[in-house]
């Protein structure tokens, strides 16, 4: 069995905290890097206190976000443990960090310090609002300023969106900068320093409802476009089982095929026609209302209608080839998502590492910075570590 490998080589330190810098790193970790988190000594990051737990008192998140991570302690607060912060930036390829615009030049480490410790030094940021805005948020504050929210739920209800869109589309941001970095650093020799804002990671995802409002100029609203409740062929619908079904029959092929599988013919003409949504709707309600979910699916599976069953996350997990069972430090199983794709025909992940204990590696990775016994023995003495 093979596993990716297209970072093997590359060392990450991690500075981030929680999800979006945690899920970017986990993904260098999955690709091969020496994935390498930096912790404050008897902290640690929030994820690892993050309900629920684990049978070994880990948070789930962190067992998730952890995985084929080593962590070290280090408290940059000090001198000496700026100075060994800068020892392990002078072996590493890229730093990645989550702190509020300022914080590491505050603390002594900005970009020029790093670069000028590690020349070629690739650094990557991720803020919430960019590197000028060092107000707090969560995913919800950003999805809110990048006009997700206002597309999302009823027109004078707005919901928050069942995922972490901008901590997630902001991780995906940041690997991928990750990678641009490295490249342009292996083309030039030159260091790349780049910031990752959540907010416009989230405004990056709306390129349809954008398209529409720069053509038309006309600002997309809840449960009225196409893609959100306001087309009938792209819609969700409850069936006799209290299931739901997804419809994707965007393209007039597709709806056709949706009305052949579905005996009524009559609607085809009516697929765009914007003054009969409703009518289309409810004619398509009262026929997906006769049987079940599985029904449905089982039935139109082959049938080119781009109809598919709501599933809850049990159920997804249980179908995705990308989820298998990780083995954790205490040895119990925990079922992760992997890579959703797979690096020349890999079948193991690379990050075959439990997700770390707090500090875990500290010693070891300090023995591999050419310290000794007794200076480890200090640094631990001195709470440095």
């Amino acid at each position: 069995m093979s596993s990716p490998a297209a970072l093997r080589g590359v060392r990450v330190l991690d500075l981030t905290r929680l999800l979006p810098g945690g899920f970017a790193t986990m993904t260098l970790a999955d690709l091969g890097a020496d994935v390498v988190k930096v912790e404050q000594p008897g902290v640690g990051d929030g994820a690892r206190r993050a309900p629920p737990y684990a049978s070994d008192g880990q948070g789930a998140l962190h067992l998730l976000l952890g995985r084929g991570k080593r962590s070290v302690c280090c408290d940059f607060a000090v001198e000496e443990g700026r100075r060994l912060f800068l020892d392990l930036v002078r072996g590493a390829d890229v730093v990645v960090d989550s702190f509020r615009p300022g914080v590491l030049d505050r603390l002594g480490l900005g970009h020029e310090v790093l670069e000028a410790a590690r020349p070629g030094l690739v650094q990557v940021s991720i803020t919430g609002y960019g590197p000028g805005d060092a107000r707090a948020g969560h995913d919800i504050d950003y999805v809110a300023v990048a006009g997700l929210l206002s597309m999302s739920g009823a027109p004078a209800d707005p919901a928050a969106p069942g995922t972490q869109v901008a901590d997630m589309a902001g991780a995906l941001w940041a690997v991928i900068a990750v990678l641009s970095g490295l490249h342009e650093r292996d083309r030039t020799g030159l260091g790349q320093v780049c910031a990752v804002s959540l907010t416009d990671s989230a405004l990056s995802t709306t390129a349809i409802p954008a398209a529409t409002l720069a053509v038309d100029g006309r600002v997309p609203t809840a449960s009225a476009e196409w893609f959100n409740g306001g087309l009938a062929a792209y819609d969700v619908y409850r069936c006799a089982d209290g299931g739901h079904v997804a419809v994707g029959a965007l393209e007039p092929k597709f709806f056709a095929a949706l009305c052949a599988a579905l005996h009524v013919p009559e609607l085809v003409e009516l697929h765009l026609d914007p003054a009969r949504q409703g009518e289309v709707r409810e004619r398509l309600a009262a026929v997906f209302a006769t049987r079940s979910r599985d029904a449905w699916a089982v039935e139109l599976r082959d049938s080119d209608a781009c109809l598919a069953p709501v599933f809850d996350l049990a159920e997804a997990m249980k179908v995705s080839p990308a989820v298998s069972d990780r083995t954790l430090g205490d040895g119990s199983v925990m079922a992760q998502v992997g890579l959703p794709f797979a690096p020349n025909g890999a079948t193991e992940p690379a990050a075959a590492r439990p997700a770390p204990q707090l500090g875990e590696h500290t010693t070891e990775l300090l023995f591999e910075l050419g310290y000794d016994d007794e200076r480890v023995a200090a640094l631990r003495r001195a709470g440095v570590v």
